[in-house]
C-alpha cells in the first residue's frame, strides 16, 4: 500500500496522497485540521479567516504534496503551510494592526472547581498574551510548548537557523514575563 507515516502517529499513506488519492486525503485533512486551525488561530485571525486560511493551506498540501521529501515529519510541513498561509493573511487584513484577542484555542476545563477555573483564567491569559508577541516569537512559543516541536523542526518550519528559534524563544518567554508576572503577583495577593 505504500509507506505509513508512522513518526507522526497517524495512518496516513504518504504513497497514496502523492498519488492523488482522495480517500487518504480527507483522512489527512481530518487528521490535522485542529493542529492547521490551531496554527490560524494562534496568529490572531478571525474565525472566517482561520477558515478561508486552513482551506488555502489544505488546498496548497494537495497541490504540492508530490514535493515532501519524507525527511520532515508530515506535520511539520502541514505547520509550514499553514503558518505561511496566516502570516500571509494577517498581512492582507491587518496591515499592522495588533492580533485579535480571540482565545477559542484554549480548551474548556473539565471541572468547575475554583482551581480549575483559576487555571483556565491564567491559561487564557498566557495565550492572549502570546498572540501580542511578534510572530515569530508567538510561532516559537506555540510550536515548542503547545505543539512539543523541537529546536530543530522549528527552524524548519519557520525556515529560519536554529540559534534564531532560540533567540524568538528567549525574547518570547522574556516579554510573556514582562507582561504576565505583575498581573499573577496582583492576583495573589488578592486572594491572599
Amino acid at each position: 500500500m505504500g509507506k505509513q507515516l508512522e513518526n507522526d502517529k497517524h495512518s496516513i499513506c504518504i504513497a497514496s496522497l502523492k498519488a492523488g488519492d482522495s480517500r487518504m486525503f480527507t483522512r489527512f485533512v481530518r487528521e490535522f485540521q485542529d493542529m492547521v486551525f490551531a496554527c490560524c488561530r494562534m496568529m490572531g485571525l478571525s474565525e472566517l479567516d482561520t477558515e478561508d486560511a486552513a482551506s488555502e493551506t489544505f488546498l496548497a498540501a494537495w497541490q504540492s504534496i508530490g514535493k515532501f521529501n519524507e525527511k520532515s515529519k508530515l506535520s511539520s510541513w502541514l505547520w509550514s503551510i499553514a503558518y505561511h498561509k496566516a502570516v500571509d493573511y494577517r498581512r492582507k487584513k491587518s496591515s499592522g494592526k495588533a492580533l485579535d484577542e480571540t482565545i477559542d484555542t484554549i480548551p474548556t476545563p473539565q471541572t468547575t472547581s475554583p482551581e480549575g477555573l483559576e487555571n483556565m483564567e491564567q491559561q487564557q491569559r498566557l495565550w492572549a498574551a502570546v498572540q501580542q508577541l511578534p510572530i515569530p516569537q508567538a510561532a516559537a512559543i506555540v510550536l515548542y510548548y503547545r505543539e512539543s516541536k523541537s529546536i530543530d523542526e522549528i527552524a524548519h518550519i519557520l525556515e529560519m537557523p536554529e540559534n534564531t528559534v532560540k533567540t524568538h524563544l528567549h525574547r518570547g518567554r522574556k516579554e510573556l514575563y514582562n507582561q504576565l508576572h505583575t498581573v499573577w503577583e496582583n492576583d495573589y495577593v488578592k486572594k491572599y
